[in-house]
């Protein structure tokens, strides 16, 4: 499945965003830290780990969508997928829906997309393995196949292009 686009170029009013993250800590390190994976500039779109509440969230400039408890060790590889478009807005961890919004509300204007580290200084902790943009909605089962696919290269620590 070759569904991915050129870089610098990314629908709002529909597509998905996979990153495949090495952790580098565990996901109830105390003290909580928030890792910040994308968002654009006007924080209209963005994917975060919250590990004071041990979850994590997307939030469309509208609305937050929170998954339910979700922890890792340090070392994992986390396959993190998040879909926007007409049907809502969805969060995949490895292949399966951890969160889900039947709505989603595109940005009113475009932004620049930055990804793990942010002005504001939230720095993704760990290493990012991979990052895929597509400019289609994607459905859950293509979001399985996509982390299918990628799965052996995770497993093996190896960058990911999907």
């Amino acid at each position: 499945m070759n569904l991915a686009i050129q870089p610098d170029s990314l629908q709002i009013s529909q597509g998905a965003i996979a990153i495949v993250w090495k952790a580098d800590y565990a996901s109830t390190v105390p003290g909580g830290w928030t890792v910040i994976f994308f968002e654009d500039s006007n924080n209209d779109l963005q994917l975060y780990y919250d590990s004071t509440n041990v979850f994590f969230g997307l939030f469309d400039g509208t609305a937050y969508v929170y998954s339910s408890t979700q922890s890792f060790s340090k070392g994992d590889v986390l396959h993190l997928l998040m879909t926007w478009g007409p049907g809502g807005l969805n969060l995949y961890r490895n292949g399966v829906n951890i969160a889900t919004s039947a709505t989603y509300t595109p940005p009113a204007t475009a932004a620049t997309m930055e990804f793990g580290e942010l002005a504001g200084g939230y720095n993704i902790d760990g290493e990012i393995l991979g990052i895929t943009i597509y400019d289609v909605e994607l459905s859950a089962a293509q979001a399985l196949e996509i982390y299918t696919a990628a799965a052996q290269l995770i497993a093996d620590g190896q960058k990911v292009e999907n």
